[in-house]
């Protein structure tokens, strides 16, 4: 994980309170620092997310920080970024980092993220010409489906209804939401697992 933020100009120094993420100029000309030097007892995901700077530092940058963002609050389920999360989606202003906001708004698990994931297919699948992260979202709106035991994704799917009509017009195929539903599933699963073993490690030790 620290080359992620060496490679994208930030800065992980160890306090006394934890993590804190600094910029950098040019950090692949400094020592990147590691995160357990000088500090004693369990290092937790949670106070690797507490200490971290995400929405000054990182939800700032490009791409790859923005999906190190999000994968740092989906494990630790720092559910105050929720809003944050979604215009993030809703704004879709730049690639790859898309299928990382769905994500946390699945781990989340809320009618809340629901509402938020509806909120974007309402937009984008009136947009045929805009090939985003439809069919990821959709997905995992199935996914919340299940977990929720809501029908958000009851209209979407309806014959002749916004996926119908978003797919007659394109071009190109689109990935199957089912299909989509399912990876969202498994990488629910392995944020679940990294959780575990970053409560589990010691760096005291």
């Amino acid at each position: 994980m620290w080359k992620v933020f060496a490679d994208h100009n930030v800065l992980t120094l160890p306090s006394t309170e934890g993590l804190v993420v600094h910029r950098r100029p040019n950090l692949r000309s400094a020592w990147l620092l590691p995160a357990c030097h000088g500090l004693t007892g369990s290092l937790t995901v949670i106070g690797i997310a507490t200490a971290f700077t995400v929405p000054g530092v990182l939800f700032e940058g490009g791409w790859r920080e923005r999906k190190t963002a999000a994968w740092l609050v989906a494990v630790a389920r720092r559910s105050e970024f929720r809003e944050l999360i979604g215009r993030l989606l809703l704004a879709s202003e730049g690639p790859y980092a898309g299928a990382a906001y769905c994500v946390v708004l699945a781990k989340f698990g809320t009618a809340a993220d629901a509402e938020l994931l509806s909120a974007y297919l309402d937009h984008y699948l009136s947009h045929p010409d805009l090939d985003y992260d439809q069919a990821v979202v959709l997905g995992e709106l199935l996914y919340l489906d299940e977990m929720l035991g809501s029908k958000y994704t009851t209209r979407f799917l309806a014959p002749a209804g916004p996926w119908g009509r978003w797919l007659e017009v394109r071009a190109v195929a689109a990935l199957a939401p089912h299909d989509c539903r399912q990876a969202v599933q498994q990488l629910c699963t392995f944020v679940d697992e990294t959780a575990e073993v970053f409560a589990s490690l010691d760096c005291g030790s």
